[in-house]
């Protein structure tokens, strides 16, 4: 490269041999005439100071020569290094025009996609992109062009030079003059296919891994729910027998009974939890919205944790609006498990204070006829880390507490999926020892003119349903229940029982209310029992009206 100082080192020496000569000329004449003369003092003056002049200009162009050299030195050196890192890089580098064609492109177009750096310098860069992701990053190059801000892409198909498409993953930036105007694009792309095939991979390993959790969930179910029902079924059966043997023998037949209940019970929590999340995953879990009672369904949760807070010696408080809508159209089950779980945890979790439950309607679509929903649980227990907030939703965790933590540390994993199938988002808010709030908001939607719906009647000219109400109960004697299933139904939910079939049990529950909606108290009854799984209980409440 040359470089241009605006004067040369020739003409500098010329000038000082004619000053050199000028002043031995002006010696000369010094000899010849006064050297005290006046035009004689100037010229020598004059001639000193030129010479002082060009002599410092030409010690400047001597520095400035040197300078720019190392300059030009280090700029050489920077351009090695640089087209080293870009020749030698793993990613596909290349510049382009603000047309959209290659200005430049790095080796590893041709040892990545095969293309030779000929046959791509100059052609648009939009030949290489597929169809359904070509408008995207068309978008984004006139965005960083016109802005000036770097762009990220999301993962776009390219085509190889053997007429594959490959997975792509890109980055660019717009370089700019000094005044801020486009000059060419600088774009980084990077080839994931491998990644995107492993993930792919993995995706499916996961998808037979949760089919297998649930199908062998259901293999354990079975027996499980037998060892159950036969424990309860021993216990009751040599309760007498027990009753007259006072000795050490009676005592440890009564602990080892019990020990097989809890251990069954806690078994098949966490095979049911196993199932939900296997369920979820395998993307089989699916939504099934029934028609229900708003407010009954609330309060019938409410009156189970009211009674574990007072046990525990806390407080519980249900905050509800007067305006809650009667009846909606919702997946009970599953906004069961959710609120049960969620209220389960922060009484579980809550030694001093207590619990309030919150229910909010925050709008009302009159058109759509639904209601936005918000759900609230807030305690004063030991509170979350920050750092453990969203660790607290993987599945299996469970945060570190001073608590002796019982469960599978699916609960919150689950619901948070579950809320998101249901359209809401899970939030938390929590702070160290002094306690946390779970909140989410759905959209329910309201079911006009509200009414117990009769279908005791089959569509068969009115014959008799299965599941028929038997009205001949007398109403003292089964409390606040008006109408009870036929005797051969709670015969079946008798033998539900005692076997521990828990899921049977809700089948049967769910049947109810969908046949007759004047069982839907007793049914819920029933249901709450299961959920919590309490078999001796539930067992005991069927066996009170046969």
């Amino acid at each position: 490269m040359k470089i241009d100082t605006g004067f040369s080192i020739l003409p500098a020496r010329w000038i000082g041999r004619l000053l050199r000569s000028l002043s031995q000329s002006s010696q000369a004449l010094a000899q010849r005439f006064d050297p005290a003369h006046p035009a004689i003092q100037e010229l020598e003056s004059c001639v000193d100071n030129g010479t002082t002049t060009v002599r410092d200009a030409n010690d400047r162009l001597r520095a400035e020569i040197a300078c720019r050299q190392q300059v030009e030195a280090a700029l050489s050196r920077s351009e090695d290094l640089f087209r080293s890192i870009v020749e030698n890089a793993s990613d596909l580098i290349a510049t382009l025009s603000l047309d959209g064609k290659f200005l430049y492109a790095s080796p590893t177009f041709t040892t990545i996609m095969g293309y030779e750096i000929a046959e791509l310098i100059g052609e648009p860069w939009a030949a290489i992109i597929h169809p359904d992701n070509l408008p995207e990053l068309e978008r984004l190059a006139a965005r960083s062009i016109e802005t000036g801000e770097d762009v990220t892409t999301e993962p776009y198909f390219a085509k190889h030079q053997d007429g594959s498409w490959r997975w792509h993953f890109s980055t660019a930036s717009c370089v700019q003059d000094r005044d801020g105007n486009p000059l060419y694009l600088v774009a980084i792309a990077r080839d994931i296919t491998a990644y995107k095939q492993a993930q792919d991979a993995a995706d499916t390993a996961n998808r037979v891994k949760s089919e297998f959790l649930a199908n062998i969930s259901h293999e354990l179910r079975t027996p499980l729910n037998g060892i159950l029902g036969y424990a309860q079924l021993l216990k009751r059966q040599h309760s007498q027998a027990l009753k007259q043997d006072s000795g050490q023998s009676r005592l440890q037949l009564t602990h080892g009974l019990d020990v097989i209940q809890r251990c069954g019970e806690h078994l098949l929590t966490l095979i049911d939890d196993i199932l939900d999340l296997s369920k979820i995953e395998a993307r089989k879990m699916e939504l099934h919205p029934i028609e229900f009672h708003f407010p009954s369904f609330l309060k019938n949760i409410t009156d189970i944790f009211q009674i574990r807070a007072e046990q525990k010696g806390i407080s519980f408080i249900y905050q509800s609006p007067n305006h809650l809508p009667t009846g909606v159209y919702f997946d009970e089950q599953k906004l069961r498990q959710v609120l049960m779980n969620l209220i389960g945890n922060a009484i579980k979790f809550t030694d001093v204070g207590g619990v309030v439950f919150k229910v909010e309607v925050k709008s009302q679509d009159s058109l759509n006829k639904s209601h936005s929903i918000h759900f609230q649980v807030e305690d004063t227990g030991s509170g979350i880390p920050e750092q453990e907030l969203q660790q607290i939703f993987l599945p299996f965790y469970q945060a570190p507490s001073h608590h002796l933590v019982e469960g599978t540390g699916l609960g919150l994993s689950i619901s948070q999926k579950l809320v998101n199938m249901m359209g809401g988002e899970l939030i938390v808010k929590s702070v160290l020892d002094q306690g946390s709030t779970f909140g989410f908001e759905l959209d329910i939607p309201e079911v006009t003119s509200w009414q117990q719906p009769d279908r005791a009647k089959a569509a068969n000219g009115g014959a008799q349903n299965k599941f028929a109400v038997d009205q001949t109960v007398d109403r003292q004697e089964v409390e606040n229940f008006a109408f009870l299933p036929r005797t051969e139904i709670m015969a079946k939910l008798l033998q539900l029982s005692m076997i521990g079939d828990v899921k049977g049990i809700l089948e049967q529950a769910a049947q109810l209310e969908q046949f007759d909606a004047k069982l839907s108290p007793f049914a819920i009854q029933i249901k709450q029992l299961a959920y919590s799984f309490q078999v001796k209980q539930l067992h005991e409440f069927i066996k009170r009206y046969i």
